[in-house]
C-alpha cells in the first residue's frame, strides 16, 4: 500500500498536459480561460443615468425646492442632443446618456409636476449624484479577465460586454463511467435473489457532472474477461475512464488484469485509506484510468480524493481539489485504523462570526456500503493511521464535500 499523499502525488504527476481550444461564448460556461481578455471599450461608454428622473445642474438646486423648465427627454439607447442651460432640466430614464451641461440626476421620487413644461425639484442633489462616469466599470485596454479564470455566469456577462463571441479555454477532458459486477442490475429493474441495483454508476456520473464535466455512462460489465475487455476498450477512447468494482484480489476481480492486457500502465493498486483500500490508477497514452472500489462510499471517497483532483488539473481548475480545514469536535470519536487513513462521514457546522473553528461531528455510519449514512454528511473526519481517540473539543482535519 502507498499513502494517500503519495497516491495524490502520482495522480498530479501523470495528468496530461492541458490543451487549448476555441469555443463560442455560450458554450464556455464551466471552462477555464486560457488567455487574458481585454476590454475593447470604456464601460459605460458615456455618462449614464443611474435612476429614472431629471438630469439637472446641481448649482440650480442650491435653494431647493425649485422649479425648472423641462427642456426635453432622453431614453436609454438614444443619443441625446440636449445641452442643459441654466434653470432647465431634462427628463431621463435609467441607462440613458446624461446630457452635456448636467452634472446630476434627481430621482423621480424627489420631483413633482409644476405645470405645463415645468418640474419642481423638492430636494437638492450634489454634483455626480446618480450619474455613472464614463469608464467607471472598465477602461478600453484593461484586462478584465485573466488566464485561469473559471467562467461562471458573471464572467460570461463580462465577456459579452467586451464583445468576445469566441475565446480560448482549456479543453475539458471527456469522462467515461463503467460499473462492473455480476450482482448489479439497472436502476429500472427490481433486484431478485443476490442482486442489487447499480448505485455507483449514478453517483460517479453525478460527481463528474458536479465537477463541471460531461460524461458517458457505459453501463454494467459482467465479471468476464470478454465483457470487461469490450467495455474497457470503449472507455479508453475517452480522456478519462472511471471504473467501479472488480479491483480487489478476489477470484472475479479481473479489472486490473484486463487493464494491463489493454496496455494500461498501473501506477498504484492499493492505497492506505479506509474506505477505499483497493483502488488503482494508471495511464495509457493520454488516457487516465481509475479503478475504484465497488462499495459505494469507498467509490465516493476515492473519486473525491483522486479523480476530482485529476480532472481539475486537466481542465486548468486546481480549485476542484477538495479542501481540508481544521475544525473542533462537538462529540467524541474513538474509531481508528492501525495502518490506514480513515475518512469518516461527518457534518460540519460553519464557524461563528467571531472566528471560532467550525464544529464537526461524525454521522451514524455503518461502513463502506452505507450510502444512506453518507447522504447525511457534508464532510469527512480525517484520522491518520493509528490515531488516538478524539474527545469533544479536540481539533481535527476535515475534508469538505461541498
Amino acid at each position: 500500500m502507498i499513502s494517500v499523499l503519495e497516491a495524490m502525488r502520482l495522480v498530479r504527476e501523470h495528468v496530461p498536459a492541458r490543451r487549448v481550444e476555441t469555443v463560442p461564448l455560450l458554450s464556455s460556461l464551466g471552462h477555464v480561460l486560457a488567455e487574458d481578455v481585454e476590454s475593447d471599450l470604456d464601460m459605460p461608454p458615456f455618462r449614464r443615468a443611474q435612476m429614472d428622473g431629471f438630469a439637472v445642474r446641481s448649482e440650480d438646486l442650491a435653494s431647493a425646492p425649485v422649479e425648472l423648465r423641462v427642456a426635453g427627454e432622453v431614453f436609454a439607447g438614444v443619443t441625446g442632443e440636449h445641452r442643459l442651460e441654466a434653470r432647465t432640466a431634462v427628463k431621463i430614464m435609467t441607462g440613458a446618456p446624461v446630457p452635456d451641461g448636467a452634472d446630476a440626476v434627481v430621482q423621480v421620487e424627489h420631483t413633482e409636476a409644476a405645470g405645463p413644461g415645468l418640474v419642481r425639484i423638492v430636494r437638492a442633489a450634489k454634483a455626480g449624484a446618480n450619474v455613472v462616469p464614463r469608464g467607471q466599470e472598465m477602461r478600453s485596454g484593461q484586462t478584465v479577465l485573466s488566464r485561469g479564470a473559471l467562467l461562471r455566469a458573471a464572467e460570461l456577462g463580462v465577456l459579452a460586454c467586451v464583445g468576445r463571441e469566441r475565446l480560448k479555454v482549456w479543453r475539458r477532458p471527456t469522462v467515461a463511467v463503467l460499473t462492473t459486477g455480476d450482482e448489479l442490475v439497472d436502476v429500472r429493474a427490481r433486484p431478485t435473489g443476490a442482486q442489487i441495483r447499480d448505485s455507483n454508476g449514478y453517483s460517479v456520473a453525478a460527481q463528474v457532472a458536479a465537477a463541471g464535466l460531461p460524461f458517458a455512462y457505459l453501463g454494467i460489465a459482467r465479471d468476464t474477461r470478454e465483457e470487461l475487455r469490450s467495455k474497457i476498450r470503449l472507455g479508453l477512447s475517452a480522456d478519462c475512464l472511471v471504473l467501479t468494482g472488480g479491483v480487489s484480489v478476489g477470484e472475479k476481480d479481473l479489472v486490473s488484469d484486463v487493464l494491463k492486457a489493454e496496455g494500461v500502465g498501473l501506477l498504484f493498486h492499493q492505497v492506505a485509506i479506509r474506505p477505499g483500500k483497493p483502488v488503482c490508477f494508471g495511464r495509457k497514452g493520454n488516457t487516465l484510468v481509475f479503478g475504484l472500489p465497488g462499495n459505494p462510499v469507498s467509490t465516493f471517497v476515492c473519486f473525491e480524493l483522486f479523480v476530482r483532483l485529476a480532472l481539475g488539473l486537466w481542465m486548468g481548475n486546481p480549485a476542484l481539489e477538495r479542501r481540508t480545514v481544521r475544525a473542533r469536535m462537538s462529540a467524541a470519536f474513538a474509531k481508528s485504523v492501525p495502518d490506514r487513513q480513515l475518512y469518516h462521514p461527518a457534518f460540519l457546522t460553519p464557524s461563528s462570526p467571531g472566528g471560532q473553528l467550525p464544529a464537526v461531528a461524525p454521522v451514524p455510519w455503518k461502513g463502506s456500503a452505507d450510502l444512506l449514512g453518507l447522504a447525511g454528511a457534508n464532510a469527512f473526519l480525517i484520522q491518520p493511521p493509528g490515531a488516538a481517540p478524539l474527545a469533544a473539543g479536540d481539533e481535527v482535519d476535515v475534508l469538505l464535500m461541498e
